[in-house]
């Protein structure tokens, strides 16, 4: 299922951190206790938060606020969630994105494709040829640069 992305940015129910620059929605529903909760995280730090939605964070160790990559219908749908969510991004290797790119404008089903999907098709897998030559032999001079130094 195509996914719209950052079009979503748009969506009236969305908003936006500057330090992460993040479009996403707060959560609807909070928890019903509004006592605060005791954490403990994986080098033993104690901290006391009120109670909703954390995970512990791999990049830097400290507990964090939930959010959620979800998809367009879970995004736009009806609020009634208690962790934060965001739209799905589009986070492949470029390799892929090229390579997928002829299709990405067609229907999944190729026997309803007609004379224009056909057209779309021809007309972009040259330009997906020429990106996937370029990521390839990038990706192939930086990994033979790094396997083999100059001594």
């Amino acid at each position: 299922m195509h996914q719209i992305g950052y079009r979503n940015a748009f969506n009236n129910k969305g908003t936006t951190r500057w330090k992460h620059s993040r479009f996403h929605q707060h959560a609807s529903l909070v928890y019903s206790s509004k006592e605060n909760i005791r954490y403990r995280d994986a080098v033993g730090r104690v901290t006391t938060r009120i109670n909703e939605d954390r995970f512990l964070d791999p990049f830097d160790v400290h507990l964090a606020r939930l959010m959620v990559q979800s998809t367009d219908e879970i995004y736009s749908g009806p609020d009634n969630a208690t962790w934060r969510r965001t739209f799905i991004r589009n986070q492949a290797p470029w390799a892929i994105r090229f390579a997928n790119w002829p299709f990405n404008s067609v229907k999944i089903d190729k026997k309803h494709w007609d004379g224009s999907d056909w057209t779309m098709i021809i007309l972009k897998w040259p330009f997906a040829c020429v990106g996937l030559a370029f990521t390839v032999s990038y990706c192939w001079t930086y990994w033979t640069a790094s396997t083999n130094p100059v001594t």
